[in-house]
C-alpha cells in the first residue's frame, strides 16, 4: 500500500495543498520510498560502524567468541614450558545447558474451529502435520544454536523464509549472524536490514534470469557495471543489502536495485476478497532473541 504525502510533508502542509486543489493526490510507492530512505541513512550506519561504540561492542563479541571456541590464548605471550592447552570451562559449561534447554518438543495448539467430527480431524491432522514440521526443520538443534548465540554474543536472530532452491518448494529456517544485520533503534524496529554475500553468478542466477531460463542482458550488465568488473569475473563474491519493512522487501546491489516487492509473507485482502493470514498485521520474517530488550534497544 502507498505512502501519502503526508508521511513525508505532515498534516499541516498535506491540508494547505488540498486547500489549493482538493482533487490533487499524490501517493509515492513506499517501496521506493524506503529505498530511498534507505540511501540517507547509509552515512549514518557507516558512521555508527566505525564509532567507539561499535568498536566496543565487536571487541566483546569477538572475545566471547574466542573464549567459547577455547581460541584466547595469546601463546606468544607465553615462555616454551608452559602448555598451550587450554581447559576451556565455558565451552563445558554452555554446552551442557544450551541442549538441556532446547531438548523438550515444541508441541503446537490447534484447537477445532467447530465440534464435529471433521473439524476435530483437521484440527488433529493440523497438529501432527506442524509436530513433523518443527522435527523436519531440526529445530530443536537451532534452538540450541540460539542459546548458545544468546550466551556468547547477547543477541540471537532467527530468519524464516519460503525456498523454491533445488525444488524443495517450502519454509527454511537459519540462524542470522548478529554482525550481518542493521536494526531499527526501537523496541519494535520499522526497519531490518540484512547484509548477504552471494557469488556474482548466485546472484545473476537468481536476479537476473527470465522465467524462461534466459539471463536478462539489461540487468547483467548494470550488476557487472555496478562491481567494476567483467563478464569472466562471475566467481567474485558481493556483498549486497536485503532490506525489510513490515509491508515491503528490496534487494540492492550498490546503485542498483535487485528485486523489490510487497511482503511475500502477507496476502492483501481486497475489496471483493478478504484474505486470511497467520498474523493479524505483516510482519518481517526476523524473529530477535535477546537479554532484556526493552532496557537496550539498540541491539548491540
Amino acid at each position: 500500500f502507498p505512502v501519502t504525502i503526508a508521511a513525508i510533508l505532515g498534516d499541516k502542509q498535506v491540508i494547505e495543498l488540498r486547500k489549493k486543489n482538493r482533487e490533487v493526490k499524490i501517493f509515492i510507492p513506499a517501496v521506493n520510498y524506503h529505498i530511498k530512505k534507505w540511501d540517507e541513512i547509509q552515512d549514518e550506519i557507516e558512521a555508527h560502524n566505525s564509532s567507539e561504540k561499535r568498536r566496543i561492542s565487536t571487541h566483546i563479541n569477538e572475545e566471547n567468541e574466542r573464549f567459547y571456541l577455547g581460541d584466547q590464548l595469546d601463546t606468544s605471550q607465553l615462555f616454551e614450558y608452559e602448555a598451550r592447552v587450554v581447559d576451556n570451562r565455558l565451552f563445558l559449561d554452555i554446552e551442557t545447558i544450551a541442549p538441556i534447554l532446547a531438548s523438550k518438543n515444541r508441541e503446537p495448539v490447534v484447537m477445532p474451529a467447530q465440534q464435529t467430527d471433521e473439524s476435530r480431524e483437521l484440527a488433529q491432522l493440523t497438529k501432527d502435520y506442524l509436530s513433523w514440521k518443527w522435527s523436519e526443520l531440526g529445530m530443536n538443534l537451532r534452538m540450541a544454536d540460539i542459546c548458545r548465540f544468546i550466551q556468547v554474543h547477547r543477541l540471537a536472530i532467527l530468519k524464516y523464509y519460503y525456498s523454491t532452491e533445488n525444488d524443495y518448494n517450502d519454509i527454511r529456517v537459519e540462524i542470522i549472524r548478529p554482525e550481518a544485520l542493521v536494526i531499527d533503534n526501537r523496541p519494535n524496529p520499522r526497519f531490518i536490514g540484512e547484509y548477504r554475500k552471494e557469488t556474482v553468478a548466485n546472484i545473476i542466477r537468481i536476479f537476473a534470469t527470465n522465467k524462461d531460463g534466459n539471463e536478462d542482458g539489461g540487468k547483467v550488465k548494470e550488476i557487472l557495471t555496478s562491481l567494476g568488473i567483467t563478464d569472466k569475473q562471475r566467481d567474485t563474491e558481493a556483498t549486497f543489502i536485503e532490506f525489510w519493512t513490515p509491508d515491503y522487501i528490496f534487494i540492492k546491489l550498490k546503485g542498483v536495485i535487485l528485486h523489490k516487492a510487497d511482503n511475500p509473507n502477507w496476502i492483501k485482502s481486497t475489496k471483493r476478497s478478504k484474505k486470511f493470514n497467520h498474523f493479524t498485521t505483516p510482519k518481517m520474517p526476523y524473529i530477535i532473541f535477546a537479554f532484556n530488550t526493552m532496557r537496550y534497544r539498540d541491539w548491540e
